[in-house]
């Protein structure tokens, strides 16, 4: 908003009063509306920032601010739920987090056989946390499908397995065939 268009009105209104009276009269109006400006614009600006308070005030979501930009002010709303909170960066984690907990449908049973110390040990866990042996064990499975995707494991039967090495026969043959371990296993290396 230019504050010119108010300042300049003003201006004229003081030059057209002071017409009426002599030159000298006219030369103080000139006067007195240049040196008036800047306490006008002052003015001005208060009155827009007292106005803005009070539309801030009333709306809930919004705060109305009044900037000076040179000889313009500038009106700006900002939304208060915007600037208080911006929007998180995505986190994968935790979408796959509040996707196990939204989660719902029917429960199904397993059997889950453990070792008696270990069930030992998770049933203290359980009385520890005030919550069944069976409520346990499903928060510890949900707790490491969470955690999957923070952490990569790879059982070791599923990494490739190097290639025995081929048995020298000694006779330098160069046959390209082979002799089975006495053992009629399978060779692994070590």
């Amino acid at each position: 908003m230019d504050l010119s268009r108010y300042t300049d009105r003003f201006r004229d209104d003081l030059l057209s009063a002071a017409s009426l009276g002599d030159d000298r009269a006219k030369e103080v109006a000139a006067a007195l509306a240049k040196a008036a400006e800047p306490s006008l614009r002052l003015i001005l600006m208060t009155a827009l920032s007292d106005l803005a308070k009070e539309v801030s005030d009333e709306v809930d979501d919004r705060t109305v601010e009044v900037r000076l930009a040179g000889d313009s002010i500038d009106v700006v709303v900002i939304h208060d739920a915007d600037a208080e909170s911006p929007e998180p960066p995505y986190d994968p984690i935790a979408d796959f987090e509040q996707a196990l907990d939204d989660l719902g449908g029917n429960i199904s049973r397993v059997t889950l056989r453990l070792m008696d110390n270990i069930k030992a040990r998770a049933e203290e866990a359980a009385n520890a946390n005030g919550v069944s042996l069976n409520s346990w064990v499903s928060q510890a499975v949900r707790g490491a499908l969470r955690d999957q995707g923070k952490w990569s494991w790879e059982p070791p039967h599923s990494r490739p397995r190097t290639p025995a090495p081929e048995p020298e026969t000694g006779t330098g043959t160069g046959s390209g065939t082979s002799e089975a371990p006495e053992s009629g296993g399978t060779a692994r290396p070590e």
